[in-house]
């Protein structure tokens, strides 16, 4: 037993000699104090214009480009009431072409390019006039949603002024990445989202997993209660036999109450026994809408 911890010490001995071995000094790189006194919306503003530029070039641009900007803030601690993730979503309009505007967006020009841009930043309706938001707060409170006291805080979609507003306000690190370049379907889901946000019909989010099976499901599709008709599931794209692929669904209950919450298979030539039995149906109990 003495051989063993001898051992033990001198491998923790060698271990710790060679972490020593390491160079402990960090050489700080020059740090830019000329946009100082420069709003933060207006410094990520001026950089996203100043990084897509010269990726649309000089010349004739004959075809619309499409970008997304994903964003995320935090305080020091990396409490979940200070941190948020949100993004930008940008459309460049071709050149010497009428373009199909988005409706409810404005067009917008920079030098030579003309624009539409939006933000989905899904955050609590008060959160301007009352930042403090309640995450976990009794016993078991993130363990068990039961539990939790924190009452539910209906949401809207902020601007990205309104949200980098918010992160000044809070003192909270602010992260951009991107900008990323997109294609024009992922733009056009950005903008049902948008809407679908806008709207203030979501209330909850219902996510699983799809797998299994020797072939491609499509579509999957879901309903909330036996007397409800099936509909097709929100977001679900499988285009092989994948082993798993991550579903969700956006779901605004009638009210409060019960619900079973069960999916199929539309396609009759898809075996789903087990799903047909009801063996993967779920009840959740709705308590405010």
């Amino acid at each position: 037993m003495k051989d063993v911890a001898d051992n033990f010490t001198n491998v923790y001995f060698r271990i710790f000699l060679l972490l020593l071995g390491f160079p402990l000094v960090a050489q700080a790189g020059d740090v830019d104090f000329s946009n100082y006194d420069v709003p933060l919306y207006t410094q990520i503003v001026d950089t996203i214009k100043a990084k897509i530029a010269p990726r649309l070039g000089e010349g004739t641009l004959t075809r619309e480009r499409y970008f997304i900007i994903p964003f995320a803030y935090q305080d020091r601690e990396n409490h979940p009431e200070f941190s948020h993730s949100f993004i930008t979503v940008i459309r460049v309009f071709a050149d010497n072409k009428q373009p199909n505007l988005t409706r409810g967006l404005a067009m917008r020009k920079y030098k030579n390019r003309e624009f539409e841009a939006f933000t989905i930043s899904w955050l609590p309706r008060d959160f301007l006039t009352n930042p403090h938001l309640c995450v976990f707060d009794g016993p078991g409170a993130r363990l068990f949603p039961k539990q939790n006291k924190c009452p539910i805080s209906p949401g809207r979609n902020f601007t990205l002024a309104e949200t980098i507003k918010l992160a000044v306000d809070a003192k909270n690190a602010v992260a951009m990445w991107g900008p990323y370049e997109i294609r024009k379907e992922a733009f056009n889901r950005a903008v049902a989202r948008k809407r679908l946000l806008d709207q203030g019909k979501i209330k909850y989010r219902v996510v699983g997993i799809a797998w299994g099976g020797t072939s491609p499901v499509n579509p999957l599709i879901i309903r909330f209660n036996p007397e409800e008709d099936y509909a097709p599931v929100d977001n679900f794209t499988q285009t092989k036999n994948d082993p798993w692929t991550l579903w969700t669904h956006a779901w605004s209950p009638r009210g409060p109450g019960t619900y079973s919450i069960r999916l199929a298979v539309k396609d009759p030539s898809v075996p789903t026994r087990r799903l047909d039995s009801g063996y993967y149906v779920r009840s959740v109990e709705i308590s405010e809408v």
